[in-house]
């Protein structure tokens, strides 16, 4: 559901913009073209401001080098204990892309629409090299034909973010809903989809996925919220810093008529046009010059 509490503001359409495609997509992905939610959500509180679960999301700099004790430590203990011909197990596929190299994150690109939404990726992500699941392919042909189910498939879109309230993961089917409660503590919801008319092996999969990378026992969060925890900690200090740089690839952004922009995977773009689209909510009440 989506709602405004304001006279004035475009059609929910336009607002959406670019954003609204990753939402096709994650409906798009089954067989009958729907989805349910199924039981409850994964609820847990940040002690951070809601602005950095938000900018974390797109940011392709810090995974290399956060996640080492999670991704890096899960590729290390596989290599240690398997044979190259062993199978990979699932939760290894979900895990291991976290600490690809910096040129892996440099060619998923970044987007960004008007109105402060933005994703990261499109034809690659960090979901876009899982194993298939047996039948599910072809129950989409039945139901798309061949060419429309290459269509939907070759999206590989990673966290597409609708700002400022939710993400969501065609891939996985899920989105996380960001409820700030207070200047220094953020309530993260995260909701698992069923692609109504897929093998139920797909909706496990976006289960274990949310078990491992979103819920209160997951092992990539806490480099995250770590990091959450001690930059809402630097910006409280009396002798902080006025400034952030927020400068890579400034000046190198793609602009495009209708309103897109697009940049290299690093770039600092995404956070200069929230940060852009924040100034202009506070100033102009929503409605966007």
């Amino acid at each position: 559901m989506f709602a405004s509490l304001s006279a004035e503001g475009p059609p929910l359409k336009t607002w959406l913009s670019g954003a609204a495609a990753s939402i096709d997509n994650l409906v798009d992905r089954s067989p009958d073209g729907k989805i349910e939610i199924v039981g409850g959500c994964f609820r847990y509180l940040h002690d951070s401001n809601w602005k950095m679960f938000i900018e974390n999301l797109n940011d392709a700099m810090h995974p290399m080098v956060v996640h080492q004790s999670s991704s890096g430590t899960a590729k290390r203990v596989f290599q240690d204990l398997h044979k190259e011909t062993d199978a990979v197990p699932f939760e290894l596929e979900m895990l291991a892309p976290f600490t690809n190299d910096y040129g892996f994150f440099e060619k998923m690109g970044l987007t960004a629409w008007k109105y402060g939404h933005s994703v990261t990726g499109g034809k690659i992500s960090i979901h876009s090299a899982y194993s298939p699941i047996p039948g599910y392919a072809e129950m989409m042909v039945a139901a798309y034909g061949e060419e429309r189910v290459k269509q939907i498939f070759a999206v590989n879109r990673h966290n597409t973010v609708v700002y400022p309230s939710f993400t969501l993961k065609g891939a996985i089917t899920s989105v996380r809903v960001v409820k700030p409660i207070a200047v220094n503590k953020t309530v993260i919801e995260s909701w698992v989809f069923r692609q109504v008319g897929a093998p139920e092996e797909l909706f496990t999969r976006s289960i274990t996925y949310c078990n491992l990378i979103n819920s209160h026992a997951n092992l990539v969060g806490p480099d995250d919220w770590e990091a959450y925890h001690r930059v809402q900690a630097g910006l409280s200090a009396q002798d902080a810093g006025e400034w952030i740089s927020m400068h890579r690839y400034k000046g190198q952004d793609h602009a495009l008529p209708d309103g897109t922009t697009e940049s290299a995977g690093t770039s600092d773009m995404v956070f200069r046009h929230e940060y852009d689209t924040w100034k202009n909510y506070m100033l102009h009440n929503g409605v966007f010059p």
